[in-house]
């Protein structure tokens, strides 16, 4: 896979934009258009802004392998579950900061979060 191929697919998978992407790791959009169309290839403090972004080693976007694929969908799914916890974080502060709930419920809230990581938590434990 080219390093385009593998830049859309994380971006994608994260659910930003280009321009959203761009912004992040200090690209302009149409510059971030340019390396997932292979037209241009980033410079290497843009590589290591985006692998840090997207928590992958810069060689897996620069150099191609045989199991590019199966690293893809490693890391693809690890960026689409941070993107679900980022939304589901937003969620949460606007629902506290909206001020549609007393304060009981909020500490509710906040304690059933909780009680549901640790649940997992220990179940994911005594799965291994």
């Amino acid at each position: 896979m080219t390093l385009g191929e593998k830049l859309k697919a994380l971006r994608t998978s994260a659910g930003l934009t280009q321009k959203q992407l761009a912004e992040k790791v200090g690209v302009s959009d149409k510059s971030l258009g340019y390396y997932e169309t292979n037209e241009r290839t980033p410079r290497k403090s843009t590589i290591t802004s985006i692998s840090e972004y997207f928590n992958v080693p810069a060689e897996f976007l620069t150099q191609e392998s045989e199991d590019d694929f199966e690293k893809l969908a490693q890391y693809a799914d690890r960026e689409s579950g941070k993107a679900e916890a980022d939304r589901i974080i937003k969620d949460v502060q606007g629902l506290f900061a909206g001020g549609k709930l007393s304060e009981e419920d909020r500490d509710a809230v906040m304690l059933t979060l909780q009680n549901i990581y640790w649940e997992v938590k220990a179940k994911q434990n005594k799965d291994k």
